[in-house]
């Protein structure tokens, strides 16, 4: 079998049915791939839908766990995989028809270790490109990350075998959970590759919890992303690719600050505690090859304290 679809579902009744479907309905036998479908503890008629869509094809499987979060139904998913790759979908989104068996040709003709997808579209209407480069052949991780290789899972297809390799798993409990994996992940990759033409459709729903002020998003930011890439950049990147992570954990970290002013002051205040206090992660900054980064990095050392108002400040700035 060479694709494992992996479908974590969560109370989505709404929108799973398309999601499925869009995953059936393609060119390809269905003993070349398999849709595990994660129900995580679904408390709406999500199970009940699936159900009646497995019902009428050999090729989905259902696990059901009490519910975990995202990165631990993903998790569930990779360690019951029988494809030689792994694509995760989430349940809101929907899969363009007939576009797996060009994927799977690709897979065979090439096997990478991830084939990226190159065009999205937002809520099935306005297509854009999931890169900022698509490279006609296929290029080293190093190499497709200083291009600009936006590493998100749902535009990743992944060896199962180059993810076991490096013991890959998403880590669980957190938001972010992508930032976390993906840039490790793309990094160590010597075949990148990629495919053109639409596949993705990615639902933009305006009253997602991501879109909704909450201080943990900024937390796991600093406390777990950024001290993860961090560590992976001083331990396992090449002195001449560390710009790539310095570039990437500047960005999370003004993420965090970004997040975090969407909350009220007394979270502002506890959280510029907690930016000073992992003020090591601060010389990413002063490493970037950005100048905007730079010019932060040095403000923050100096006041650390305060890099929440001169955040907002050097924001000001900009508008």
């Amino acid at each position: 079998m060479k694709l494992s679809i992996i479908i974590p579902v969560y109370n989505v009744e709404k929108y799973v049915a398309k999601c499925l479907r869009s995953c059936v309905n393609q060119n390809v036998s269905s003993t070349d791939y398999e849709i595990i479908v994660i129900n995580d503890g679904s408390t709406d008629n999500s199970l009940k839908i699936i159900e009646g869509i497995a019902s009428d094809t050999n090729n989905i499987r259902i696990i059901s766990q009490p519910n975990k979060g995202l990165s631990e139904a993903r998790n569930t998913g990779l360690k019951n995989a029988r494809g030689e790759y792994v694509w995760f979908v989430d349940s809101d989104d929907w899969i363009e028809e007939n576009c797996l068996g060009r994927i799977i040709s690709k897979l065979r003709d090439e096997k990478p270790d991830i084939l990226c997808i190159c065009s999205c579209r937002n809520n099935g209407e306005n297509q854009f490109s999931t890169q900022i480069f698509c490279d006609t052949t296929f290029v080293s991780g190093p190499k497709a990350l200083a291009k600009g290789l936006r590493p998100e899972a749902p535009f990743s297809i992944v060896s199962t075998s180059f993810l076991n390799k490096y013991k890959f798993r998403f880590y669980e409990g957190i938001y972010h959970e992508d930032s976390e994996l993906t840039p490790r992940m793309h990094y160590l990759a010597s075949k990148i590759s990629f495919l053109n033409g639409l596949v993705y459709n990615y639902y933009v729903n305006d009253q997602s919890i991501m879109r909704k002020p909450n201080p943990k998003k900024s937390y796991d930011l600093i406390n777990v992303v950024c001290p993860h890439l961090s560590q992976f950049c001083d331990e396992h990147v090449k002195e001449e690719d560390k710009y790539i992570f310095h570039n990437m954990i500047s960005m999370y970290l003004n993420n965090s600050l970004n997040f975090i002013l969407k909350c009220d002051k007394s979270e502002q205040d506890k959280f510029n505690t907690c930016f000073a206090n992992n003020k090591q992660l601060l010389y990413h900054y002063r490493r970037s090859t950005v100048v905007k980064y730079r010019v932060e990095g040095y403000l923050f050392s100096f006041f650390p304290k305060h890099a929440l108002d001169l955040y907002k400040l050097l924001f000001s700035f900009k508008k």
